[in-house]
């Protein structure tokens, strides 16, 4: 999905490589760690894996450099592989090359001077000019997703300029629907999301952090707040509040501030607050986009236009995928 916007490709002859296929690539890995043709090699028996290709075994003993590598990984503080760590900083992906290839020019270690990143993120291709009017956009945020908080804004701006049908449909937070989020992945996307809004010029970290009842009490309001035709509005307030403003969202005075905010009285909907009834509404959401694949929040999903298959993605850092699919849908 991504790959060509990059300059690259993934070969698709499997989606998923075999692990002892893998074990023995890593074999043949072992033994270079430490030559530069490690990544050369890297690149060629990744490309034979997702081909499909079967692989000898090396002379290397891969599950003990594995081990050895998780326990760094682990020592210095991340949870996932595709990462890079230079000096107290980790960068997750290609998405995070940029700031890698930033850092390092601002070291004056670039070798190529004026000429730009390496790995810049895309640039999104122009809807200016074409008809967007059969396309819909589903946005899945989550008031507790500092990822969604720095992307709602320009979520909503990006319906704005395309002029995209938006279909908001918030969902509860991950933490609080069982997936798991160890230490490391709590500190890791703080962190992140606070390096990818300075980048983006949005502002974040006057934090109220909105974890298990205040989230549920907040999300209480949605129907009467839907009612009113102020959803859009409503989620954009609180998730400035609670992530770029430090309103005390827990208490009422702070729910009241975030909904005054949103342009709607507050007796027009208080006396729905800790009330039942918005559960089906939150679990639908849920529902519908495990139902398309998709987990994590923010998630999009682009539909209509000149192409019948939806395009469905997750991530803040995709948003310019989801402008170029948009654009390529038009008329």
């Amino acid at each position: 999905m991504i790959a060509p916007f990059y300059g690259t490709s993934l070969p698709t002859e499997v989606d998923r490589v075999d692990t002892i296929e893998a074990t023995n690539a890593a074999s043949l890995l072992v033994p270079e760690l430490q030559s530069t043709g490690f990544a050369g090699l890297a690149t060629e028996l990744g490309n034979r894996l997702w081909r499909g290709e079967k692989i000898e075994p090396g002379p290397g003993d891969p599950l003990a450099a594995i081990r050895q590598g998780e326990s760094l990984r682990d020592q210095l503080g991340h949870y996932l592989s595709g990462t890079f760590y230079f000096e107290g900083e980790w960068y997750w992906s290609v998405d995070r090359i940029y700031h890698l290839e930033a850092r390092l020019t601002a070291l004056g270690l670039s070798l190529r001077h004026d000429r730009g990143l390496c790995v810049p993120r895309p640039t999104p291709e122009t809807c200016e000019g074409l008809d967007t009017t059969d396309i819909t956009l589903e946005f899945f945020p989550s008031l507790r997703s500092p990822y969604s908080a720095i992307s709602y804004a320009r979520t909503i701006d990006l319906v704005k300029r395309t002029g995209v049908a938006l279909k908001l449909k918030p969902v509860m937070p991950m933490m609080m629907r069982g997936v798991p989020a160890p230490r490391h992945k709590q500190i890791y996307i703080i962190t992140d999301t606070k390096r990818e809004a300075n980048a983006a010029g949005v502002r974040f970290g006057n934090i109220v952090d909105p974890f298990g009842e205040p989230v549920k009490r907040a999300f209480s309001l949605l129907p009467s707040i839907q009612a009113l035709g102020k959803e859009v509005e409503y989620c954009g307030a609180y998730l400035r509040g609670a992530w770029e403003e430090g309103i005390d969202i827990t208490t009422d005075d702070g729910l009241r501030q975030v909904v005054e905010a949103a342009g709607i009285a507050w007796p027009d909907v208080v006396d729905h607050l800790g009330k039942p009834g918005w559960e089906s509404l939150l679990d639908g959401n849920v529902q519908e986009m495990l139902d398309f694949g998709l987990w994590g929040v923010p998630s999009f999903r682009v539909t209509g236009g000149n192409d019948d298959a939806p395009f469905q993605c997750w991530g803040q850092d995709r948003l310019w995928r989801v402008e170029t699919e948009i654009a390529r849908r038009a008329r």
